[in-house]
């Protein structure tokens, strides 16, 4: 049993070993999202709700594009191909709340085609895995809705 256990164990940490580096190009802090947005290299996307952008702000420099709209995540990915002139190589960073909305709709932006597709993994709040967008004192911006 003991064996059993250590050998479970040791497979958990290889496993989040290799997932841990294999993910590092794949998101951002928010201060790397924000320097990369000032710096323009990339653009960043707010996934939430209206409603949240109300109540936080929308990070600096970012664009509201929510994935909560008619049509799902189809009708997100067609919005976001319009905002970015039908290219889907150019470099976006997805952020939402806490994290987990943007890696779930980066996965699918990954199988809809597009090739430069990263994650501010501790979103807009934060949470367990850190301090977000606003806990690191980074600008927002006021959402108005057009």
């Amino acid at each position: 049993m003991r064996w059993a256990l250590h050998g479970l164990l040791a497979v958990f940490l290889l496993a989040g070993a290799g997932a841990a580096s294999a993910a590092d190009g794949d998101i951002l802090t928010a201060k790397q999202a924000y320097d990369k947005t000032e710096a323009g290299q990339v653009l960043l996307v707010d996934v939430r709700r209206p409603e949240e952008w109300r109540q936080t702000g929308l990070p600096d420099g970012g664009v509201p594009e929510t994935i909560h709209r008619e049509g799902g995540l189809p009708a997100f990915a067609k919005a976001l191909l319009a905002r970015l002139g039908d290219d889907k190589s150019k470099p976006i960073a997805l952020i939402c709340a806490r994290g987990g909305r943007s890696a779930y709709t980066r996965e699918f932006l990954i199988k809809e085609g597009f090739t430069n597709v990263v994650d501010v993994s501790k979103g807009m709040i934060g949470g367990h895995r850190g301090p977000g967008w606003k806990q690191s004192g980074l600008p927002t911006q006021t959402w108005q809705p057009e």
